[in-house]
């Protein structure tokens, strides 16, 4: 790599350009292309000159966009001296958040085996999503928020012979999303988009599976629908597939949340790959028995919908977003309601919801919001009946002490 980037180094400063056009290309070369990456460049020997333009270019992203750069690279740059916190702070970037990137830690989530079924006698809640939506962040916001408010009890489904489903998984989303005494949570990174994890709980009084449904289920299922001829699945996303099915198969009641990323208008939504595995995954849900008759709910969720930039209520411009750039996906969804008797209360069309986690900054560091997850689980809680069962002492002694 490095002799690579040696020679790209010495060729751009051997042509006619200036320093400004070398550091262009080669901020091009890293955050366009992938070519190398910036611990790479900060490494060599560059240019003084050259270096110089660097720090405007990306304290000038920064200014525009304070996402533009994950906390790890920010600290990155400030380690190798490109810039100083006192120049990010001139970016406008929110004191609570440059003191907190000081503290910064990556988080990596521990997760467990694949499921192959789910026990019987919960409500089985389905997340869905592609890999950018932050899917993993909001079930941790809201089982975090559910654990804050002393709606939830943790259920060890530790029978014998069962293994780690995703316990430690869940349990770690939860402790991330305890803030410091700034309000900072410090967000994972995407999960790993192969391994479908599930959580079992009690939420005041109701007994639920929360199934984190792996990222790579829509790239399965689009590759399903455009392979051709002989052309065979790969198997490993065959048995993704397969395990998916096996799972829906139980007669335990379904909810599913399907999350889609917000995506600003000024970014081309033509090529972006949400659309396209949505647009797979409506064909595929038309074409096989993807939602039995034990799902009651369907809800579409925007995540970040912060970046919306409207106050009050934003469902109608939500709903009309959907509609315009999700059409065909939200068209089946109606499709499958109206078929399956589903979302009956709302006329047999999919909740349309919007989710926040609050303000991020640098990709990882969130002032934490918990109103989005609050109302997630109002719903779960009035939408899903209470178990019933025989109630102790002890129980309502636990009731008094939560209220």
């Amino acid at each position: 790599m490095a002799e690579f980037l040696n020679k790209k180094i010495e060729t751009l400063l051997n042509s006619s350009v200036n320093s400004k056009n070398i550091a262009e290309k080669l901020v091009e070369y890293i955050d366009d292309f992938g070519n190398f990456t910036w611990n790479d460049l900060l490494e060599e020997p560059v240019p003084v000159n050259v270096l110089s333009e660097l720090k405007k270019i990306v304290l000038n992203k920064i200014s525009e966009n304070n996402n533009s750069y994950p906390a790890s690279i920010i600290n990155l740059f400030l380690s190798k001296q490109l810039f100083s916190y006192n120049d990010i702070s001139k970016c406008e970037v929110p004191d609570r958040f440059i003191k907190s990137l000081k503290k910064y830690k990556s988080q990596q989530l521990e997760q467990g085996d694949i499921p192959t079924s789910i026990p019987e006698g919960y409500t089985e809640v389905y997340f869905w999503g592609t890999l950018t939506t932050g899917k993993s962040c909001a079930l941790g916001a809201i089982l975090n928020t559910a654990r804050q408010y002393k709606f939830i009890d943790i259920i060890k489904d530790n029978k014998k012979g069962n293994k780690n489903f995703g316990t430690r998984y869940f349990n770690q989303l939860i402790d991330i999303f305890y803030p410091n005494e700034d309000g900072i949570v410090f967000l994972p990174p995407p999960s790993p988009i192969h391994l479908t994890q599930y959580f079992t709980f009690a939420l005041d009084d109701r007994k639920i599976a929360f199934i984190d449904l792996s990222g790579e289920i829509f790239m399965a299922i689009y590759n399903e629908q455009t392979r051709t001829g002989n052309e065979k699945l790969d198997p490993k996303r065959e048995a993704t597939l397969s395990n998916l099915k096996n799972i829906l198969k139980s007669k335990n009641r379904k909810i599913h949340f399907f999350f889609i990323e917000y995506v600003e208008d000024n970014v081309s939504l033509k090529d972006y790959s949400q659309v396209k595995y949505l647009k797979m995954a409506a064909q595929y849900f038309q074409n096989d028995k993807i939602f039995y008759n034990t799902t009651d709910l369907i809800y579409v969720v925007i995540t970040k919908s912060d970046l919306i930039g409207l106050t009050g209520n934003i469902n109608n411009y939500i709903e009309k977003y959907l509609y315009s750039y999700y059409r065909d996906f939200m068209l089946v969804l109606e499709d499958l309601c109206r078929k399956n008797d589903i979302n009956i209360n709302n006329k047999c069309k999919p909740y349309i919801e919007h989710f926040s986690i609050g303000e991020v900054c640098f990709n990882r560091l969130c002032e934490f919001d918990r109103k989005c997850s609050k109302k997630i689980i109002e719903e779960l809680i009035k939408r899903i009946p209470a178990t019933v069962e025989k109630k102790n002492f002890i129980y309502y002694i636990k009731k008094i002490l939560k209220s």
